[in-house]
């Protein structure tokens, strides 16, 4: 691959993409007049329903009235059946410059009067919208754009309406134009191409692609020499930009590109290309090679024709004859790109082909016919014995009316291939109605991808599915429950939230959503904090640990509200909580807390103070073991975690005494393993082969020995 040498100056041209498409395009435009699209270049018209009422302007039932060029026929829509819309669809790419529309019954004054008039209008042309306002006057309105519209299809929506005698909303004219000459470029935008073109073979090549695509079918003249070039990087780039442009102007030069060989590599681009001028001529040399004798050539042709849309039919039912099985599956395959009722009849025999490759084909043509009358066929494909079939049917189903193509969907979910239920599986998340079938299927005994089902739900972020999640959470299905957590907690502050509400009402929800709430500390604060401060007596304790977990800032602050209300319960929750803080924000409360009147707060905030790591506690300790204020286990205990090596002669002596406790043997046996001293060493070891069975057992445990080696 080149590097070109005008790498700078194209970023700057790049940076400026906006602009330059305008400023380089425009020229052209205003520049050049534009005139009708011809009737052979427009592969169809279609409207919404038509009125039907009695009125005193005849024949408006008829949609070819909106393009005969005649003022008095007319088309009226009927607004009480939904939008009134007018489709067109475009033989190949299009570049419309202008549109001519003649609003109401234009014959007369009289007849201009009996029926309602577009106002405001949507012009749909490709992935452009553009809002057209007319005026309510008698005579054909032009709007003009620049750059121009570039589709195969165009839908213009009528939004408001001038009121007339009756509501049907009349319509007399409608033409789009298209440039007439395309080579009458300027000097700055032929200047502009020409340096595009130059970069094709080089790393700028994406980039000159984009601004070409923008310049339009005034670019193809430069192309063409590009294609004579040799280099298959600049080639491969023109190509592209012929397809990407989709003007039929591009056809000849493509067809004698085809003619000349292309490098291999580049057969399916250039069909791709060819396909996508939507010429009478590419479409006989591109379907005609679907049945070539070389199979890589003949796929390449079967992927490229789809592009042609409904033209192609009548070449692939011919195709459809051949006693070639090969080149059946093929145009089978072409058929499934294209959407029409006409679809049908040619796909409809295959449904019981012998080979299930025709088959798979066939209910994939028939899924994107878009045709109800298929709907007999799909389902008796929905049961068919071969998986890829019902793959097929699983992929396509989204495209059947929705209570059907959803019910088709639920049962697939179910399929024992779990290739098929994957699929159905995916669908289903895509719509409201199908994601409640994806609550029945979490509900059901056996639910092998549940868990791909939950990320399903999660990813759609609707809430409905929250709530599924939720409910399924409240069900307790421990299948999925670290599923359905990371599912609610994908929604953030919004899924926790709605968790954490619920679990107020449901007590079955209470664990998910205070594990939940621990990740989210200052919705914690925001949730919990207002619940304690209202009631401290009567606090929530479990609510009172989550938000110590949580260590939010100001939640210290909460929890010493609720250590002031006086409840014991709740001081001693405050105290335990305090083991998540940071030594230095909790240690004078702790102080507090270790002269408590309440041996129980004493007794939680020595091992709270330990687990935090606050050292200065230790006096306290030590105190504590000489007058018995604190059960001498919880000190030893809390003291081995501190690190306080100066009681280790207390906790030796104690373990021997055979009068201690079995509790404080085994905290001495822990605080050793905490110390790590070589006397503690020898203690641990000496415990191993203690007389008493537990001691043995703790000893080896915090030696390192398994559990069932241990209890030996």
């Amino acid at each position: 691959m080149k590097r070109s040498l005008f790498t700078l100056e194209f970023a700057k041209q790049q940076t400026l993409f906006a602009i330059l498409s305008l400023v380089a395009v425009a020229p052209v435009l205003a520049s050049a007049s534009s005139s009708p699209i011809e009737s052979h270049s427009i592969a169809n018209v279609t409207v919404s329903p038509t009125w039907n009422g009695a009125s005193a302007v005849a024949g408006t039932d008829n949609a070819q009235h909106l393009t005969d060029g005649v003022e008095y026929s007319s088309w009226v829509g009927d607004p009480a059946q939904g939008a009134v819309e007018l489709h067109w669809a475009f033989v190949g790419m299009r570049y419309i410059s202008e549109v001519d529309i003649t609003p109401g019954c234009a014959g007369s004054n009289r007849t201009f009067s009996e029926f309602s008039r577009p106002k405001q209008l949507v012009l749909r042309a490709g992935e452009r919208e553009v809002s057209i306002t007319l005026r309510d006057r008698r005579r054909t309105q032009t709007v003009r754009f620049d750059p121009p519209l570039r589709a195969r299809r165009a839908t213009l929506t009528v939004k408001t309406s001038y009121p007339g005698k009756h509501e049907g909303i009349c319509l007399t004219e409608v033409t789009y134009k298209e440039q007439d000459s395309l080579q009458r470029v300027d000097a700055a935008t032929r200047t502009l191409i020409d340096r595009n073109v130059s970069l094709l073979g080089t790393d700028d090549g994406p980039q000159a692609v984009v601004m070409l695509e923008a310049v339009g079918p005034a670019a193809i003249p430069a192309l063409v020499y590009s294609l004579k070039t040799g280099d298959f990087d600049t080639q491969r780039a023109a190509l592209e930009v012929f397809r990407r442009l989709g003007s039929s102007v591009g056809s000849q030069p493509l067809i004698t590109f085809w003619e000349s060989g292309p490098a291999p590599e580049l057969v399916p681009l250039t069909l791709g290309a060819l396909a996508a001028t939507g010429s009478l001529e590419a479409l006989k040399l591109v379907s005609s090679l679907i049945q070539s004798e070389d199979f890589d050539l003949a796929d390449a042709a079967a992927n490229a024709s789809g592009a042609f849309g409904p033209a192609v039919i009548p070449y692939l039912a011919k195709l459809l004859r051949s006693d070639y099985d090969d080149v059946v599956e093929r145009s089978l395959r072409t058929l499934s790109k294209i959407k029409s009722p006409a679809v049908v009849q040619l796909a409809a025999p295959y449904v019981n082909a012998r080979f299930s490759s025709w088959r798979t084909a066939a209910a994939k043509a028939l899924a994107g016919s878009g045709s109800v009358t298929a709907l007999s066929h799909l389902r008796k494909l929905s049961n068919d014995p071969h998986p890829s079939v019902r793959v097929a049917i699983a992929t396509y189903a989204d495209s059947f009316p929705p209570g059907e193509g959803q019910a088709i969907l639920a049962r697939l979910a179910r399929d024992d291939d779990e290739a098929v239920a994957r699929r159905a599986l995916h669908n289903l998340a895509k719509t409201n109605n199908g994601i409640s079938h994806l609550a029945d299927y979490l509900r059901a005994d056996v639910a092998p991808l549940g868990n791909e089902a939950i990320a399903l739900l999660a990813q759609s972020r609707s809430r409905l599915a929250l709530q599924i999640m939720i409910d399924a959470l409240a069900r307790g299905e421990a299948r999925f429950r670290s599923a359905l957590r990371d599912g609610v907690e994908s929604y953030g502050a919004t899924g926790v939230s709605a968790l954490f509400t619920a679990s107020l009402e449901d007590q079955r929800l209470k664990v998910d959503a205070r594990a939940l709430l621990e990740k989210f500390p200052n919705l914690a604060l925001k949730l919990v904090g207002p619940l304690l401060e209202r009631n401290p007596t009567g606090a929530d304790l479990d609510l009172v640990e989550t938000l110590g977990r949580t260590r939010a800032v100001g939640s210290l602050q909460v929890l010493d509200h609720i250590f002031g209300a006086g409840s014991l319960s709740g001081k001693i929750a405050v105290v335990k909580s305090w083991a998540h803080y940071p030594a230095a924000a909790i240690s004078s409360r702790v102080f507090t807390a270790m002269r408590s009147s309440e041996p129980l707060v004493r007794r939680q905030a020595a091992i709270a103070a330990s687990q935090a790591g606050v050292r200065a506690i230790s006096p306290l300790l030590h105190a504590a073991l000489k007058d018995g204020s604190i059960a001498p286990e919880i000190v030893v205990a809390a003291l081995g975690r501190l690190k306080d090596t100066s009681a280790e002669d207390y906790m030796i002596e104690r373990f021997r005494d055979g009068d201690s406790s079995m509790a404080l043997r085994l905290a001495v046996l822990q605080a050793c393993k905490d110390l790590q001293t070589s006397s503690c060493t020898r203690l641990l070891f000496s415990a191993a082969n203690d007389s008493n069975l537990t001691v043995r057992h703790e000893a080896m445990l915090l030696l390192g020995a398994d559990d069932r080696l241990a209890q030996r």
